[in-house]
């Protein structure tokens, strides 16, 4: 058994690496060097291995010199903003003369009575006014500047148009109304105007005498018999003047 023990000894020792061999007594001994630093690795507990990567998330990690595997936090790349358009001179006139139009429906009450003419007329006279009707003296950037803002003072008006006479008929109505009822008081006439009253008195007036006229022959004939014919068309001839001087009234009108 001892031999046995021994040689399997001997057999370990003869594979190590760095084993030198060496005689004393009869007996092969081995001293055994080891031809490197060796370093002893001992079980890392995972929860803690978990929490050291956790809190390594956010931070960079070098891993040039490193078996484990960590990520680094990227950040999204900077982004400058979208510069906004810039106007051209016309559309920055076509905006203003839009604002002035806009200003000058305002100042008319916002009425659609305004955009059957006088609204029109308004803006003509502001294009004038403003100089917007006129090139630009050799200057482009005048020039398309007055074009816009001419352009924009017309869409103004063509805008009102469209809504009070195309997308509601309130104004067409209203007007048609006004209209009738003008002539229903033409015809009709009122009693406090002069000439429709001089006419009812006149008419009246002539009724009265052609009723003087007809009634002569009944009220001769009642008082004292029945008047020749030619005494009945003088008494009918005195009807208008005694009339006339019942009433106050020796005109002719």
């Amino acid at each position: 058994m001892k031999l046995l023990f021994i040689s399997a000894t001997m057999a370990v020792f003869a594979a190590a690496p760095g084993a030198v061999a060496s005689s004393s007594s009869g007996i092969d001994t081995y001293d055994y060097e080891p031809s490197s630093a060796s370093f002893d690795v001992y079980p890392q507990d995972s929860a803690s291995s978990e929490d050291g990567l956790m809190d390594s998330k956010d931070e960079p990690v070098d891993n040039s010199n490193s078996n484990v595997f960590a990520t680094k936090k990227k950040r999204r790349p900077t982004q400058s903003p979208t510069p906004m358009p810039t106007l051209t001179p016309f559309d920055q006139g076509r905006e203003a003369g839009r604002d002035e139009a806009d200003r000058l429906w305002r100042n008319a009450g916002n009425s659609c009575s305004s955009a059957w003419g006088s609204f029109q007329k308004s803006v003509n006279r502001q294009i004038r006014t403003k100089g917007w009707n006129r090139g630009g003296n050799g200057d482009w950037r005048k020039r398309a500047f007055n074009k816009g803002a001419s352009a924009g003072m017309k869409e103004g008006v063509v805008e009102k148009e469209k809504e009070c006479f195309r997308d509601s008929a309130d104004e067409c109505v209203d007007l048609g109304n006004a209209a009738a009822r003008e002539i229903a008081y033409s015809h009709c006439g009122s009693f406090g105007m002069n000439s429709v009253s001089k006419k009812w008195r006149r008419n009246c007036r002539d009724a009265a005498v052609d009723q003087c006229r007809g009634q002569v022959f009944s009220q001769v004939k009642d008082e004292c018999g029945s008047p020749r014919t030619s005494d009945l068309r003088t008494l009918q001839n005195k009807c208008r003047n005694k009339v006339l001087t019942m009433i106050g009234d020796r005109s002719e009108d």
